[in-house]
């Protein structure tokens, strides 16, 4: 759930939010957050959930395959 700085607190610029915090929140560095990634072979790295695309996959219907995913409790800060 996100705060309530997120509409409160002035936007200078994309880079002031967070995922749940305004960069100016005393929350942005302290509250750990849970995190969900997967790792995309294609790219080589463990990317958010909220990136996972159906669309993109290279799948027939049907076809079986794995994915990996990785919890973390993370700060906005450390997320950015």
């Amino acid at each position: 759930m996100a705060c309530k700085c997120l509409s409160e607190m002035a936007c200078y610029d994309p880079e002031s939010f967070g995922v749940h915090h305004h960069r100016n929140c005393e929350k942005y560095a302290t509250e750990k957050n849970k995190i969900l990634f997967f790792y995309d072979d294609s790219v080589d790295c463990w990317l958010m959930t909220d990136t996972l695309e159906v669309a993109d996959w290279d799948a027939d219907p049907g076809e079986v395959f794995e994915i990996q995913f990785r919890f973390e409790l993370l700060t906005d800060q450390e997320l950015d």
